[in-house]
């Protein structure tokens, strides 16, 4: 029961307090919560030109990892056919080292096309290799292309068809001295693997004598 303050008058009955007085303390949390909400909003809106391209090659490299990896592949290098490739793999070269791949000899500044569809990975240098450009492809292998004389404007995370150019025959690297050709390596899960029966096409079958 309200108590009586003669000075006062009556103290005041909560029960009879204006509507929705008692919701105040309530709004607050929401409003908040809405305010947060509006900030992250607008974020991720300013952000979105940087992170869509960032989800689409996310869910690319997903899908791209469950593709088998291609039984046969084109050669790399513009206008090189493949029954003049040598079969380079193990070679002894310095050091102990062996081959990893195989030597397309073509002429200075030759296109250098990527085999594959896939991610680039990597646009560097090494000492081996010289200008050197990794693209992932199908089955997660990974392509290596190396000695090239310059790269093609690429940069890693773009995504590349077959036949895109990543750059240009030449002799970078331990490659100086030795006539302008590309290394080209593939690199699966187990290790190196060798190239030369992927890109050479298998012999036409005969037709049926009747």
């Amino acid at each position: 029961m309200p108590q009586f303050d003669p000075h006062r008058g009556p103290a005041p009955d909560p029960s009879s307090s204006p509507e929705g007085a008692g919701d105040a303390p309530r709004r607050r949390p929401l409003l908040a919560r809405l305010a947060a909400a509006a900030v992250v909003a607008a974020i991720l809106w300013a952000a979105w030109p940087w992170l869509q391209p960032q989800l689409e090659r996310a869910i690319y490299a997903a899908r791209l990892a469950t593709r088998p990896a291609p039984a046969a592949l084109p050669v790399p290098v513009q206008g090189v056919a493949a029954r003049a490739l040598r079969d380079t793999w193990h070679g002894a070269r310095s050091g102990g080292r062996k081959h990893e791949g195989i030597d397309i000899f073509a002429p200075r500044g030759r296109p250098v096309l990527s085999a594959t569809e896939g991610i680039v990975s990597r646009v560097g240098t090494n000492s081996l290799g010289g200008k050197v450009v990794w693209v992932m492809g199908p089955g997660r292998q990974m392509h290596y292309y190396a000695h090239l004389d310059d790269y093609a404007a690429i940069r890693a995370g773009d995504i590349v068809a077959p036949g895109t150019v990543l750059g240009y025959v030449g002799t970078t690297g331990n490659a100086r001295g030795t006539p302008p050709h590309l290394h080209y390596g593939i690199y699966a899960a187990g290790g190196a693997i060798n190239p030369f029966p992927l890109l050479k096409p298998p012999p036409a079958a005969s037709a049926p004598r009747r």
